[in-house]
C-alpha cells in the first residue's frame, strides 16, 4: 500500500465490506431496549427542539412515570440526540436507515483504527498487512454487536471516532496551528457524543508529549490551554442543563458499598471484560453487579487475579510511555480511559458492565494485537490463518442477529441464562407480558425480586402483569356467570390498589376501565376512563383511546350518569390532540 494514507481506497473498501458482512443482516431488527426510550418515547425528539437540546438531558421527556429510577436522566449527550431528532423526522419508525448510519460510523472507526495502527508501526511498508488485520478485526468483532445494532450506540461510536481522529492529527499539529484547533474541536465533539470523551484529550496530550522534543511543544501548550478552556465550559453547561453531575446514591446501590467491596466487584468485572474482548460468545448488555457473584473482599483469589490484570494494564501504559513505545502506551491507554470511569471506584456512574463499554477499549486491544503481530503476517499461509478469527467473529455476529430477530428468543435467552441479573429478568418479563405469556413473565419478575429485594419495580411489574392477564381472561371468557365476573373484577381491583401504592401509572386506570366496560359496569368504567384521561400524558395513545370510549359511551347512553357539556368538549379536544 502507498505511504500516503489518504489514498488507501482499498482499505475503505475492504473494511466497508467486512462491516456489511458482519452486521447488515441485523438492519431490519426492531427498536430494542434503550432505543425505545431515547427515540420513540422521547417527546422532545423533534427538529423544532434542536436549538434547545444543548440544555436538556440525553433522555429528554421519556415516560418517567414508567421508569422513575432510571439514572440515564443525568446523561448529557447533545450531538447524538440532535442526530436522532433529524433522523426521526426523516425516517420515522423505520429502523434500517438509522442502522445504516451506525454502520457508516462503525466503518469509519474501523478505518481509523487501521490508519492509527499503521502510523504507530512506522508506516504501511514496515507494518505490512498488520494494520489492515487490526482494522478488519475491529470491524467484525462480535462484542460490537450492541453499540452497532442498538441505535443509541451512536454515542459510543461518535466518541471513539473523534478520539481516534485526534491522534491522527498530531503529526500535522506539531507545525500547523490550524490542526491544533481541529484537535480541540474533535475533543469537544467526542465529549458531546459521550461523557467518556473527556479523557481522550488527556491521552492525546500524553502521546504528543512523549513523541515530541522539548523545543517542539509550543503547539502542545496551545492544545492544552484550549482543551482546558472547553472542559471548564462543558462542565458549567452540563451542570446547568441537567442540574447535577450524576444520579443520587439511592439510584445506584453500588455507590453505597465500601471502597473495598466496589474494588472486589470491579476486579471480577474486569476479568469478564477480558473474556469478552477475546471471545464475545454471549450477548451481555447491562450486567447487574449481583450477577457477577463478586466477593466482598479484595483478598479473594478471583478479585486478586482481576486486580493483577488491571495493574498489569496500567503498568503496560506506563512502560510504553517510558520506553517510547507509542503502540503500547496507546493500546493500554485506550483500555484504561474506556473502562476506568465505569469502575465506580471514585465516581459512581451506575453501569458496571455492558458490551458497548468495550467499544473504545477494543480499539486498544486491536493496537496491541497489531504490535504483537508486526512482521509476522508476511506470507500467504499466515495471512490465511489470520482470517480464522475474523470468520469466527462474523459467525458470532450472525448468531446474535438470529437471536435478536425474534423477541421471544431474546426473552428466553435472558430468562434461562441470566437468572441472577434483575435488569435482564425484567426485560425478559416485559417481553413475555407483551406476547401474553403471563406465567413466564411472572416467573421473571419473581427472580427480579429475589435478586433485587430493595427495589419496588418487581412488585409494580407483577401488579401490571396481573391486571393485563385478568383483562385478557375477560376478553376470552365473556359471557360468563355473575359469580365469575365478581371474582375477576375483585382481583383486578386488588391489583389496582397494589399498583397505586407504587406510583401513578398512566395505563393502570385504562386497563381497569376496559375490564369494567366489558362487564357492563359502565358508570365505574367512566370513572376509570376519566382517571386515564386526566392523569395520562399528553398525546399518549391510551389517553386518546380513553377519551374516544367515553364519547362513544355518552353517544350510546351507556350507564346512568351523563357527562357534562364542558367535559365532552374537553374529551373532544383530547381526541383531536389539542389537550
Amino acid at each position: 500500500m502507498n505511504e500516503a494514507f489518504p489514498t488507501h481506497k482499498h482499505l475503505f473498501l475492504l473494511v466497508g465490506i467486512a462491516v456489511l458482512i458482519a452486521f447488515a443482516p441485523a438492519l431490519p431488527i426492531r427498536f430494542i431496549q434503550d432505543d425505545v426510550g431515547v427515540i420513540i418515547q422521547n417527546r422532545d425528539l423533534t427538529v423544532s427542539n434542536i436549538p434547545t437540546m444543548a440544555g436538556k438531558s440525553y433522555w429528554g421527556k421519556v415516560l418517567v412515570l414508567e421508569d422513575p429510577w432510571r439514572p440515564g436522566h443525568h446523561l448529557y449527550r447533545p450531538i447524538p440526540v440532535m442526530m436522532f431528532a433529524v433522523e426521526k423526522a426523516v425516517f420515522g419508525m423505520t429502523t434500517w436507515p438509522y442502522r445504516i448510519i451506525n454502520l457508516l460510523f462503525h466503518a469509519l472507526c474501523s478505518v481509523l483504527v487501521a490508519l492509527l495502527c499503521a502510523r504507530l508501526l512506522e508506516g504501511w511498508k514496515e507494518a505490512g498487512w498488520v494494520p489492515l488485520f487490526a482494522g478488519l478485526l475491529f470491524a467484525v468483532h462480535a462484542v460490537h454487536f450492541e453499540p452497532v445494532v442498538h441505535i443509541v450506540g451512536r454515542a459510543e461510536m461518535g466518541m471513539t471516532a473523534a478520539t481516534l481522529a485526534a491522534f491522527l492529527c498530531i503529526d500535522r499539529a506539531r507545525t500547523d496551528t490550524r490542526w491544533v484547533y481541529v484537535m480541540i474541536v474533535l475533543g469537544l465533539a467526542a465529549t458531546l457524543f459521550k461523557e467518556q470523551g473527556l479523557l481522550g484529550p488527556v491521552l492525546v496530550g500524553a502521546y504528543w508529549l512523549m513523541s515530541s522534543e522539548p523545543g517542539e511543544r509550543k503547539n502542545l501548550i496551545r492544545f492544552a490551554i484550549g482543551t482546558l478552556a472547553w472542559m471548564v465550559f462543558y462542565l458549567i453547561v452540563r451542570e446547568w442543563a441537567i442540574d447535577g453531575y450524576g444520579p443520587s446514591r439511592l439510584e445506584l446501590p453500588l455507590a453505597n458499598y465500601s471502597f473495598g467491596h466496589r474494588a472486589a466487584i470491579m476486579s471480577v468485572a474486569f476479568l469478564k471484560y477480558i473474556q469478552l474482548a477475546i471471545i464475545p460468545s454471549e450477548i451481555l448488555l447491562n450486567y447487574h453487579h449481583i450477577r457477577l457473584i463478586a466477593p466482598d473482599s479484595m483478598l479473594s483469589p478471583v478479585a486478586l487475579l482481576g486486580l493483577l490484570a488491571a495493574v498489569g494494564i496500567i503498568a503496560g501504559c506506563v512502560i510504553g510511555y517510558r520506553k517510547n513505545r507509542p503502540d503500547l502506551m496507546l493500546g493500554f491507554g485506550l483500555i484504561i480511559i474506556g473502562l476506568g470511569p465505569v469502575s465506580n471506584l471514585f465516581l459512581p456512574v451506575g453501569v458496571l458492565m455492558a458490551e458497548r463499554l468495550l467499544y473504545l477499549p477494543t480499539a486498544g486491544v486491536c493496537l496491541l494485537i497489531a504490535a504483537l503481530l508486526k512482521g509476522r503476517l508476511g506470507t500467504g499461509r499466515r495471512m490465511a490463518i489470520s482470517a480464522i478469527p475474523l470468520l469466527f467473529m462474523v459467525g458470532l455476529c450472525w448468531n446474535h442477529t438470529w437471536l435478536y430477530k425474534d423477541p421471544i428468543r431474546v426473552a428466553v435467552h435472558y430468562a434461562q441464562n441470566y437468572p441472577k441479573a434483575p435488569r435482564l429478568q425484567e426485560m425478559a418479563g416485559i417481553t413475555f407480558e407483551q406476547y401474553k405469556r403471563f406465567e413466564e413473565a411472572r416467573a421473571c419478575y419473581l427472580r427480579q425480586r429475589m435478586f433485587d429485594p430493595e427495589n419496588q419495580r418487581p412488585d409494580i411489574n407483577m401488579a401490571r402483569c396481573t391486571i393485563q392477564e385478568l383483562q385478557d381472561i375477560l376478553l376470552k371468557v365473556i359471557p360468563m356467570d355473575e359469580a365469575r365476573k365478581a371474582i375477576l373484577t375483585g382481583r383486578m381491583q386488588q391489583e389496582m390498589v397494589r399498583l397505586k401504592q407504587f406510583g401513578n401509572f398512566e395505563k393502570a386506570p385504562f386497563h381497569l376501565a376496559q375490564a369494567l366496560y366489558l362487564l357492563d359496569r359502565f358508570d365505574e368504567a367512566k370513572i376509570e376512563f376519566l382517571n386515564a384521561v386526566h392523569n395520562g400524558e399528553r398525546g399518549s395513545g391510551s389517553r386518546r383511546e380513553a377519551a374516544r370510549v367515553l364519547l362513544d359511551m355518552e353517544r350510546f347512553k351507556f350507564g346512568k350518569n351523563r357527562l357534562s357539556p364542558d367535559l365532552i368538549d374537553e374529551l373532544e379536544a383530547v381526541l383531536a390532540g389539542d389537550l
